[in-house]
């Protein structure tokens, strides 16, 4: 099961903050799993970029807890079209 709502297949403006809430988790408990303190969840639900790597642990975490995530669920759609010479 991919994480989205029934109208998108991703998440259009707070990709973290859609993961976090489709796992049931508070940010300081998503944060523990992640291996960081809570204001740096914090600040990647209000858009600061996330590392590749906290992207990789939290893409795993999800999937040790039956979601099928994967990078454009963290970081959105990639738009092919916008990278045609």
């Amino acid at each position: 099961m991919y994480i989205k709502s029934s109208n998108t297949s991703f998440c259009t403006m707070n990709c973290i903050k859609t993961i976090r809430d489709k796992l049931g988790m508070t940010q300081a408990a998503l944060a523990h799993v992640l291996g960081m303190t809570q204001r740096n969840v914090a600040l990647y639900e209000r858009d600061q970029t996330v590392p590749p790597q906290v992207a990789r642990r939290l893409i795993g975490y999800a999937r040790s807890q039956g979601h099928a995530l994967g990078y454009e669920d963290v970081y959105g759609p990639v738009d092919f079209e916008e990278n045609k010479p």
